[in-house]
């Protein structure tokens, strides 16, 4: 297959076609350590509840976290606007497109709940 192949993958109704090279697939339950930097597409299965802590960004930086397959809930931690400090996946199929902007996390949109904890 040449550098050129695409992955396709569905989220509900939004369909992304991206590099191979471009997202990082997990499997977790219990507290996940850290996402690959380099990554922009997080596809997360969770087989059990689940922990992150979103690292800082740099200026720009795009992440799109998803809950592809729901085992039970995904939170995460980060820094988020003023007035909440958690991200939660409930469902399969739920997601956040974030951008690095102004020393937070800023969302683009998402089908997950920012709550505060």
């Amino acid at each position: 297959m040449s550098q050129s192949s695409r992955v396709t993958q569905e989220f509900g109704a939004v369909i992304a076609s991206l590099p191979i090279s471009s997202v990082q697939a997990l499997s977790a339950s219990g507290a996940i350590t850290t996402l690959d930097s380099t990554k922009k597409i997080h596809a997360i299965t969770t087989t059990g509840a689940a922990t992150l802590t979103l690292a800082d960004g740099v200026l720009g930086q795009e992440k799109i976290i998803a809950v592809v397959v729901h085992g039970g809930n995904l939170v995460v931690t980060g820094n988020f606007p003023v007035g909440t400090n958690t991200l939660t996946f409930s469902a399969a199929n739920q997601y956040a497109s974030l951008v690095w902007i102004g020393g937070e996390w800023k969302s683009e949109g998402a089908s997950a709940a920012f709550t505060t904890v």
